[in-house]
């Protein structure tokens, strides 16, 4: 049973109807009776139930099936819920204030968890399909490389960020670091060694740049990221990257 607090909590939650059961629902307590229901028939469903007085006050249940001719809610099993209770009806449920027991495993059935949210067992999503913490996923998935020196330029120079892409994943390069220490003008390029180009920049001498992609420069399995300089005159390039490999 919610405690008042709880019970109020809930009352704070956005609701779309208040009203009062007409007659009794089953011995089961599975159904709730209430001729002001008068919407087509499902409307309700997914909705929950918070009972304000009777003998369940305080209880929440999620709505399963709404008949209309016959003004008769199907709900999660509770108990049998009297002719004359008051209840609200609620858009949605506050988790945190969810106890054990039949309401714990509704929670479960809904939103398809075999067992409490938990590192390990998190909800899936559409947009990433792993879990629903971008911020996490970006640190469980974190890759980056050791910086590199470039001395000599173009191909004979060119050297590469980190190790050959492993099978199965796909590397995302985010961030490009470059200090270029050279006293002439050069062009980085960011390249798929011996293939593709993928993106190139003017860098300045004697200067450090910050190269960021929203989406990152994506390497597939068994490809080698690599960069390479058009001129080092007077000084070396120095290239770092970092980004995600999932």
């Amino acid at each position: 049973m919610s405690s008042e607090i709880d019970t109020l909590k809930l009352e704070l939650q956005p609701f779309i109807k208040r009203s009062v059961t007409t007659g009794p629902g089953n011995a089961p307590g599975t159904t709730l009776v209430d001729a002001t229901l008068v919407e087509a028939v499902n409307f309700w469903n997914g909705s929950w139930l918070l009972l304000r007085t009777g003998t369940h006050a305080g209880q929440v249940r999620r709505v399963t099936a709404f008949a209309a001719g016959t003004v008769t809610l199907d709900h999660t099993v509770g108990g049998q819920i009297i002719a004359g209770a008051q209840y609200v009806m609620l858009l949605r449920i506050p988790v945190d204030i969810i106890a054990g027991g039949g309401l714990k495993a509704d929670l479960r059935q809904v939103l398809g968890q075999g067992a409490d949210i938990a590192p390990g067992n998190e909800l899936l999503t559409e947009d990433t399909g792993l879990n629903t913490n971008p911020e996490r996923w970006m640190q469980d998935h974190h890759w980056e490389c050791d910086q590199v020196t470039v001395t000599p330029a173009g191909a004979p120079g060119q050297q590469n960020l980190g190790v050959v892409v492993p099978a199965g994943v796909t590397r995302r390069i985010r961030v490009l670091h470059v200090r270029h220490a050279g006293t002439n003008n050069t062009v980085v390029t960011l390249l798929i060694a011996g293939g593709a180009v993928k993106r190139s920049w003017d860098i300045p001498a004697q200067t450090t740049r910050v190269i960021p992609s929203e989406d990152g420069w994506s390497f597939t399995a068994g490809q080698q990221p690599a960069v390479q300089t058009s001129d080092v005159t007077g000084g070396s390039t120095y290239v770092g990257a970092e980004g995600v490999q999932a």
